[in-house]
């Protein structure tokens, strides 16, 4: 995702292609937020800027005020700093779809910190299942081939 990508909450969320946190995953090299932020002293407006759209695609009646999205802006950056624009892009598209329930018409800091940790669970999930997969590949291969080794000696032994 490029910056260009990044400075366009709107084009990066609804043409961004990422549909599950595999596909965040699959992409290699992206910074966190953290790391950009410090690359970059823009990056709370930039994640502002998000919040800002974020809020008006959901069409609530009562979205989160200015000061509640330079609040969130600022939670984002210091508790969800390991995620990357990716990781933005897919959770605020899940958000707008209502994948972390319904906003009953309003928004707010402590809904956006629940939906993403329910974000971040996920994503953990994710890596934990995968890491476990091959895992057992791993001891599978190994034990497969401890066997087989196994199997050769005793044939030699009996010849």
């Amino acid at each position: 995702m490029s910056n260009l990508q990044i400075s366009n909450p709107k084009g990066a969320i609804l043409n961004s292609g990422l549909r599950t946190v595999e596909d965040v995953l699959k992409i290699k090299g992206l910074p966190s937020i953290a790391k950009m932020a410090l690359l970059n002293n823009k990056m709370k407006l930039v994640i502002i800027n998000w919040l800002m759209e974020v809020n008006e695609f959901m069409n609530l009646k009562k979205g989160m005020t200015e000061g509640q999205i330079v609040l969130a802006a600022t939670t984002i950056l210091e508790d969800y700093n390991s995620l990357n624009t990716a990781d933005l892009a897919l959770f605020f598209k899940n958000l707008i779809n209502g994948k972390y329930g319904n906003m009953f018409e309003s928004f707010n800091n402590q809904k956006l910190c629940d939906a993403l940790d329910l974000y971040v669970e996920s994503r953990l999930e994710y890596s934990v299942s995968k890491s476990q997969s091959k895992h057992n590949r791993f001891t599978s291969q190994e034990i497969q081939g401890t066997f087989l080794e196994d199997k050769k000696r005793e044939k030699k032994r009996s010849n």
